[in-house]
């Protein structure tokens, strides 16, 4: 904010922040209030995938660093200035992987083939439920990804806006309402073709929806209309023809 942004010390010389969370933090800390970028445009700033994003959102969330507000059109996203607030630990939040290692390396021994050194074989270091947790996360990555590319400007989108007759900022919006409907409903959805084919139903449904409720309306007008010529017509004793 005005040309600079102020980063405390705690957060550059914090050995269990990964480089990211501090680039996504400082990104973060230096929006002014009124200017709310896109995921995507975040993502090009920070120079990440969208998974990375909010791999590193969620981490930095856990830690206390950074308030996540989920909107309807958006998230908004506000860092926490005070490193006496934050909690980090690297028990909790987030991991972004790390390359697999070998502690004490591959040795060829003398005539007996390759051998693990000391003995020691590949461990599992997680246990079930954790890799049944680490599963949910990669599927609702998977969602969050495609979420992200059905906004993609395309073809299929320009045709979409002009079938349903949307801007594109529209478009986003109904994407954004598409997606809390999903969650709604615990539905996850992978694959850009499966995104695409869920979405123009939900449309569909919308708009066939919409334009029930307004023919249900029109019908209780008339019929409200008639009723009243009726009852003026007994007070006066007169036959009066609806004008319908």
């Amino acid at each position: 904010m005005n040309g600079f942004t102020q980063i405390p010390h705690e957060l550059m010389r914090n050995a269990s922040l990964p480089p990211i969370a501090k680039v996504v933090w400082s990104l973060i800390a230096g929006m002014r209030d009124d200017y709310k970028p896109t995921i995507a445009k975040y993502c090009s700033m920070a120079r990440c995938h969208p998974d990375t994003w909010r791999a590193t959102v969620k981490m930095l969330e856990s830690y206390g660093m950074i308030i996540v507000k989920r909107l309807a059109n958006g998230v908004n996203y506000t860092a926490i200035a005070d490193p006496g607030k934050w909690n980090i630990s690297p028990s909790k939040g987030t991991k972004i992987s790390q390359p697999m290692k070998n502690s004490q390396g591959m040795k060829i021994s003398e005539g007996e083939g390759m051998k693990i050194s000391e003995g020691e074989g590949m461990k599992i270091s997680q246990p079930i439920e954790e890799h049944i947790k680490q599963q949910k996360n990669n599927n609702d990555d998977a969602h969050a990804r495609v979420i992200i590319e059905l906004k993609s400007y395309d073809q299929w989108t320009e045709s979409m806006c002009k079938n349903y007759r949307l801007t594109y900022e529209q478009f986003c919006a109904k994407v954004d309402e598409f997606e809390m409907d999903m969650a709604c409903h615990d539905i996850k959805i992978e694959g850009l073709k499966n995104a695409r084919g869920y979405f123009n139903k939900w449309l569909d449904n919308k708009r066939i929806n919409n334009g029930q409720r307004n023919d249900d309306k029109n019908k209780r007008a008339v019929e409200a209309g008639a009723r009243a010529i009726a009852s003026l017509a007994a007070k006066s004793g007169q036959l009066v023809k609806p004008p319908f």
